[in-house]
């Protein structure tokens, strides 16, 4: 793309001009080659705001953690396809969508339809809510299930049932589902913070969980007030 030629100035100012024609994503990508980690309202923009709060309240999921999940997936691109098919801002494959649509009586026409906001994040959501369903709303877990699919999150907890969520992560044999996984929380608790909502810890997005992946039901869930959150992995 034209912006390796640029320098980290250059960056950032193809990043503002990104930011005036709403490529977000392309704003998302030249902050990050810059190494610059600042800008957050540039590099965590508040995009799709109605239709996430929407279906996040009717799936009662935590809006900052989808927005979380989305940037993670898409960096905020509507029309985003990932090598392996997947679509759209929630990144969702088509055989995906068709076990979803039928499951939930949704109009479905094909993989173009992903790329369309509404769709992709409606089915996103539904997902998200039968994941937390079978996860026990564990975010650590089913934030794993979302990227490695939920066969291969039961197959990790049968084979390292009992570990603190910490130490779960980083014993993964999937490296994206190692760097996925603490990406989409810290993501999320930026997104409290854009939201301005109060901010929960990181680490308080991570409940124990049992070999079955029931979240602990003593896990502190405190949460603070910040001014700026921590500097996360880029971009």
């Amino acid at each position: 793309m034209a912006t390796r030629q640029l320098d980290n100035a250059g960056l950032r100012q193809a990043a503002a001009l990104a930011i005036e024609e709403n490529w977000l994503d392309l704003a998302i990508i030249a902050l990050g080659n810059s190494g610059d980690l600042r800008w957050y309202e540039w590099r965590f923009p508040v995009a799709y705001g109605a239709l996430l709060e929407r279906h996040a309240r009717s799936q009662n999921l935590d809006i900052s953690w989808v927005m979380g999940l989305m940037r993670s997936e898409s960096a905020m691109a509507e029309d985003a396809v990932s090598s392996a098919g997947a679509r759209g801002l929630m990144q969702l494959t088509p055989d995906t969508a068709r076990r979803l649509a039928k499951r939930h009586s949704y109009r479905y026409t094909g993989r173009n339809q992903l790329l369309e906001a509404e769709t992709s994040i409606l089915f996103g959501t539904s997902y998200l809510r039968e994941l937390s369903d079978r996860f026990a709303d564990n975010p650590v877990l089913v934030s794993g299930a979302y990227n490695a699919g939920p066969n291969a999150v039961d197959r990790w907890l049968d084979s390292q049932s009992g570990s603190e969520p910490a130490i779960w992560i980083e014993t993964l044999p999937y490296f994206e589902t190692r760097d996925y996984i603490p990406r989409v929380l810290a993501f999320s608790t930026i997104y409290d913070w854009r939201l301005q909502r109060p901010v929960t810890r990181m680490t308080s997005r991570m409940p124990a969980f049992d070999a079955g992946g029931v979240a602990s039901a003593n896990q502190d869930r405190k949460t603070t007030r910040v001014v700026c959150p921590v500097e996360v992995l880029s971009p």
